[in-house]
């Protein structure tokens, strides 16, 4: 009875798992360090601001435009006004104060992610080496801007004030509950792995069919799990382990809700906001489903297509946009 109990339970497993293609790496020279433009802003000489902001500048040109701009959208990094709010609001703002210093204390030691992007980065520079690899910031933007990741000019900044923990104090009245779970250090490399890859390999509208980003989004988190092997599927998805088990459960009858409903090849933009995007469930299905269930179903057909089509490499999934093509050989059948 216990090896029957045993053999169950490692069928449920593998039942569960997700394909993931093995990517050696071919560089391991390249490493990836983040850059603490998060320390070396906060420590900025409040008695010589203009001096400090040159100096600033000459080490971060590119970012620094880009931070006081679009992060704390203050205007241009040496105009007066900017530098008047940052000196008389900015730094001296007890919640800001706050909450630099809880990023800076929670985030004193990063090699774990220094270390998770240089593999993800190396393995990318192994399937794509065309692409660019970029330079990665830390900032901090205060609420000030929604958007977590900037991105430009082949560097990413990612503004870790966003990154402190769902029970993080000063998230509790300001985000919703639903949000606040993937407001962690463990997000923090799928996240810039995720822009790095949907920059490089932006969505296309063709026809408006839910089919077409769906299995778009799919691919995004199939080939975001081959460059972070390490990390779990619900993790990668950024759902708890209980709501993956929950889709892994469901599978079969959130396709056939898809089906039965001519989702899949409908054009209404709301049915795309509601299986795609985040919310406190899909509102299609039951409110025990977590939301995006439709980037779920979408990642695994891109799993039965790559398996049942070994010849098949990641740049040509990449710039394969035929989705109905892709569904059709995925021969997908949960």
């Amino acid at each position: 009875m216990k090896k029957i109990f045993i053999l169950y339970c490692l069928f449920i497993l593998i039942g569960c798992k997700t394909e993931r293609r093995n990517i050696e790496i071919t560089d391991s020279n390249l490493e990836t360090a983040i850059q603490r433009f998060d320390i070396d802003f906060w420590n900025i000489d409040l008695k010589r601001p203009i001096k400090s902001m040159n100096n600033l500048y000459k080490k971060y040109p590119h970012f620094l435009p880009l931070y006081t701009e679009q992060a704390l959208m203050v205007g241009q990094w040496n105009s007066e006004e900017c530098q008047e709010i940052l000196m008389d609001y900015f730094f001296p703002d007890s919640i800001i104060q706050t909450l630099y210093n809880d990023c800076l204390k929670q985030y004193e030691n990063i090699d774990d992610l220094n270390e998770q992007l240089t593999k993800a980065f190396q393995r990318a520079n192994t399937i794509f080496p065309q692409k660019t690899i970029p330079k990665v910031n830390f900032h901090v933007s205060a609420g000030a801007n929604p958007n977590p990741i900037l991105y430009k000019d082949s560097l990413i900044s990612l503004s870790i004030d966003n990154y402190l923990g769902e029970n993080y104090p000063l998230y509790q009245n300001a985000v919703f509950s639903y949000l606040r779970y993937n407001m962690r250090r463990e997000k923090i490399v799928p996240d810039i792995i995720t822009i790095w890859v949907t920059y490089n390999f932006p969505f296309s509208l063709q026809t408006g069919q839910l089919l077409e980003e769906m299995l778009y989004r799919g691919k995004i988190m199939y080939l975001l799990s081959a460059l972070l092997p390490d990390e779990s599927n619900a993790n990668l998805i950024g759902y708890t382990p209980e709501q993956w088990q929950w889709c892994i459960d469901q599978e079969k009858d959130l396709w056939m809700t898809i089906v039965e409903k001519k989702h899949l090849f409908s054009t209404e933009g709301l049915l795309r906001t509601k299986y795609l995007n985040d919310a406190p469930f899909t509102s299609y299905f039951s409110q025990d489903s977590p939301g995006r269930c439709g980037v779920f179903v979408g990642w695994r057909i891109i799993e039965s297509y790559m398996k049942n089509n070994p010849n098949v490499s990641f740049v040509d999934l990449m710039n394969n946009t035929d989705y109905k093509s892709i569904l059709e050989k995925s021969t997908y059948n949960p």
